[in-house]
């Protein structure tokens, strides 16, 4: 049985990249920008999801419900991995080569992506 302690959310994921040092200020404001509408929604449905889950599916409602939901959730995990990729993109260019900058890029990267 999962525990609500166990389901990561999107609004921490932007939080914990937030406190990082390294990455600059007009960065932190673009993702922000970016991801907190599309964060909002996701964590929305990533409750939904948990509250479902709860429940024994003996339902084929139930079953039908969860399987829209999963629908939206995937849709929603695409655009939010779609904006990633291009942040990565942006922070590896940015770095050109240098290797403490595309070790961050990595871990923005890994870190960031559902």
């Amino acid at each position: 049985m999962y525990k609500m302690n166990d389901v990561i959310f999107t609004a921490s994921l932007i939080k914990n990249q937030n406190k990082k040092k390294g990455i600059s200020d007009t960065f932190k404001v673009s993702m922000e920008k970016q991801l907190r509408p599309l964060s909002q929604k996701l964590d929305k449905v990533i409750k939904r999801i948990y509250e479902l889950m709860k429940f024994p599916v003996q339902q084929i409602q139930q079953v039908l419900v969860l399987k829209k939901i999963d629908e939206e959730y995937q849709a929603l995990r695409k655009e939010w991995n779609t904006y990633i990729d291009k942040m990565f993109l942006v922070l590896k260019k940015i770095g050109n080569g240098n290797k403490v900058l595309d070790k961050e890029a990595e871990e923005f990267y890994n870190e960031m992506y559902l």
